[in-house]
């Protein structure tokens, strides 16, 4: 890959490859009346669009301005006629072409003029958050993620501005010594202001930019004004540049280095046209200062077949393939370099299938390694899992959760339970448009699995084979056969199942929403496994910290204890800092003479206990509570066998002139409260699909829904496919 590919990340959302001009529509937007012709971005291929020489010519703005014309000894990967050259054959092409420019960040967001600008980018960042704040932050399920991507995006722009903030400083004493270099003709000077260093009135300031020490020097520009104004050379220098008094410097420092400052007509110091080059040379010398942005560049640099001169081990990158493979050779280079890395080298081996260079490293028989090499479907994969499995103990040396290789304090024997997160997973995307985006984990690539597009697994990787499927009813091995156990996890949840669920999510997995649902379910059906889950949670264990929302668990924990009815859990009144629950009558029924208990002393849930009063028919209990007319109560009147607790709530209603056609939800949390309602009728929801088991369970609608309500219906279903009649052996 040219270096403009290659220095923004894994190769996702900042980078392109050679064969690039594809994305056109993306990159290079065509703009025939553009002023300059280098902004046109319009070729001699079909309808305009950019022959590849074109297109990487003008990413690398490297178009004459005046003939237009691209370099045509360039040569597309694979293309017909001549040359026909590999990737690393075109890559160095371009290399020594100096075709090797950083990727512009207007380039991202073509079509978005306004974010060529850095001040407008921040102000639309600060608007979709506040924007998505006002949509969904009354949502108990919302408010962490919000507060979360809050903190991170202030202190990322924090840091930005810092680096900005010095680099603007250093940028300013440099062009305040640069020579000048006259223009002719119409042509603008490139001019610095030539003054003395000497002259300069400067400071020596802490630098604060993150992961870097020492000092660097800013110049004082009123300091140097006043100290100078006497001095001709000063003073003839500054006027040369058009400079008359101490407010067209400050002007001048102000203005330099804003890349928004720079293009025909654009106000400010328009002769500095190196400035762009420099902010993109600054940004990347001090974003490798970042540990998390150097892993990424020397994960692109060595999957393009590139070893890098140095790397603190806060620099190695933990994912070294994907979403490309380097060359063996490369991978052995890279380990003799740094050893520190065989095993990142081994997981590559495993992929790749290089089984040659596995047996050189002589590593540990490894688990995560063994499942990526099975799933590599290789024949030197094949190899190496067997070699593996071969040994009597194993080792869990790598954990894709902590992206952390423990060379010492390792487990064994460990086994193959799923965990790792295998090249095919990683084709799983969210998109960057996305109102929800979701923080996974594990995430070896640290991109969150962001691309422009969504994309889904393919139809192999979504679902079960047979042997697969056994596994939701046969007892689970010690080592699982497949990475493929979303589906196996849900279904122990849901069942309340302690061992499965135990064995399934035990290597730290960030459960999604549709798993949490399945917990839910399993631990209002289950004590036992609501019992569990009270450990896990007092003791915040590795299963907590995968709950996103954990409200959501606490909430269906204190609703069993309430149907199971505990009297000492509420002695004392509610417990603090406990989520209140909506229902609190399914799937079993409180005693009434509990829930009048409960209304002395947590008078704060009696619309829950009016609502269990109405659905059980205690109509003594709904008397004591003595409820006001309420949209929500009218709702649960629906599931009650007793039409005098809706006649009632109706008649309280024309009474208290209250208008039940509300179409919102204003009482009771959670926000999705009529789904939980419609999930208390279990409904045997069937939607009949053809092929495989989804490696997940459904959501599916309802009657009269607005929510889409889960169902384990098809699943349950399947699982019967072809076992014909059951009958005892003869």
């Amino acid at each position: 890959m040219p270096t403009f590919a290659k220095e923004f990340g894994y190769g996702r959302c900042m980078t392109l490859s050679l064969v690039g001009a594809s994305k056109q529509k993306i990159l290079l937007v065509q703009d025939p009346a553009h002023n300059w012709p280098t902004k046109r971005h319009v070729g001699s291929g079909k309808d305009g669009k950019l022959t590849y020489e074109e297109f990487m010519a003008d990413l690398a703005q490297k178009y004459d301005a005046k003939t237009h014309v691209a370099d045509p000894t360039l040569r597309a990967p694979g293309s017909d006629g001549s040359g026909s050259p590999s990737i690393l054959e075109a890559s160095n092409k371009l290399i020594s072409k100096r075709y090797d420019g950083l990727l512009p960040v207007k380039f991202i967001t073509p079509n978005e003029k306004s974010m060529n600008d850095y001040a407008s980018f921040v102000s639309l960042v600060d608007q979709k958050f506040h924007e998505i704040q006002t949509t969904h932050g009354d949502k108990p399920e919302w408010k962490l993620f919000l507060a979360e991507k809050h903190e991170r995006s202030t202190n990322l722009v924090g840091e930005i501005n810092v680096i900005r903030k010095q680099e603007t400083e250093e940028w300013i004493k440099k062009q305040m010594v640069t020579k000048v270099k006259g223009g002719t003709g119409d042509k603008k000077p490139l001019y610095g202001l030539e003054l003395k260093e000497s002259d300069l009135v400067t400071e020596r300031v802490q630098t604060k930019v993150p992961g870097q020490t020492g000092t660097y020097e800013r110049v004082l520009i009123a300091e140097t004004w006043t100290q100078n104004r006497r001095n001709k050379d000063f003073t003839d220098a500054l006027n040369n540049a058009g400079i008359k008094s101490r407010r067209d410097l400050m002007t001048w420092a102000d203005n330099l280095g804003k890349a928004g400052n720079i293009g025909p007509n654009s106000p400010g110091n328009i002769g500095h046209f190196q400035t762009t080059q420099v902010w993109n040379e600054t940004v990347i010398r001090h974003s490798l200062s970042i540990p998390a942005v150097a892993r990424a560049c020397n994960a692109r640099l060595i999957m393009s077949n590139e070893i890098p001169g140095q790397m603190e081990e806060s620099e190695q990158p933990y994912c070294i393939w994907h979403p490309d493979l380097a060359t063996e050779d490369t991978y052995r280079a890279l380990v003799s370099r740094f050893p520190d890395m065989r095993y990142q080298v081994g997981r590559a081996c495993a992929v790749a299938g290089y089984h040659t260079l596995y047996k050189e490293l002589d590593l540990l028989p490894e688990v995560s390694i063994a499942e990526e090499a099975r799933e590599s479907r290789t024949e030197g994969g094949k190899l190496i899992y067997d070699e593996i499995m071969n040994f009597k103990s194993r080792y869990a040396i790598m954990d894709d959760c902590k992206r952390s290789i423990e060379i010492e304090d390792y487990q064994c024997p460990a086994y193959l339970n799923g965990d790792t997160e295998v090249r095919w997973r990683l084709k799983a995307r969210q998109s960057l448009s996305s109102n929800g985006l979701q923080d996974p984990l594990p995430c070896i690539e640290e991109d969150m699995h962001l691309d422009i597009e969504k994309q889904d697994l393919d139809e192999e990787h979504a679902t079960l084979d047979n042997e697969e499927a056994k596994l939701l009813y046969q007892p689970l091995p010690q080592d699982l056969p497949t990475v493929k156990k979303t589906l196996l996890l849900q279904m122990a949840a849901y069942d309340g199942n302690i061992e499965r669920f135990s064995q399934l999510a035990g290597g730290g997995r960030r459960l999604s929403e549709l798993d949490l649902e399945c917990v839910r379910r399993g631990i209002l059906h289950h004590a036992m496994f609501a019992r569990w889950w009270a450990d896990q949670i007092k003791t915040d264990t590795v299963y907590a910290q995968a709950v996103p929302y954990i409200t959501w668990v606490q909430e269906a924990i204190v609703a069993r204890r309430i149907m199971v009815n505990d009297y000492a859990e509420f002695e004392k009144g509610w417990p603090p800092g406990v989520p209140k629950p909506y229902i609190i009558w399914w799937p079993l029924r409180p005693d009434p003479s509990f829930l009048l208990f409960l209304l002395e002393r947590c008078p704060e849930i009696s619309t829950q206990i009016a609502a269990a009063a109405i659905v059980c028919d205690y109509d003594h209990v709904y008397s004591a509570v003595d409820p006001a007319p309420s949209w929500d109560l009218w709702k649960v009147t629906m599931f009650s066998p007793n039409s005098f607790y809706r006649e009632d709530q109706e008649r309280r209603a024309k009474e208290k002139n209250v208008d039940f056609n509300f179409s919102g939800w204003k009482d009771l949390e959670p926000v999705y409260r009529y789904r939980d309602l419609m999930q208390t009728r279990e409904f045997t929801v069937l939607e009949p699909y053809e092929g495989r088991i989804r490696d997940t369970v459904e959501e599916y609608d309802v009657p009269d829904g607005y929510e889409k309500i889960l169902s384990t219906g098809d699943v349950q279903l399947k699982v019967w496919e072809g076992v014909g009649r059951v009958s005892p052996a003869s």
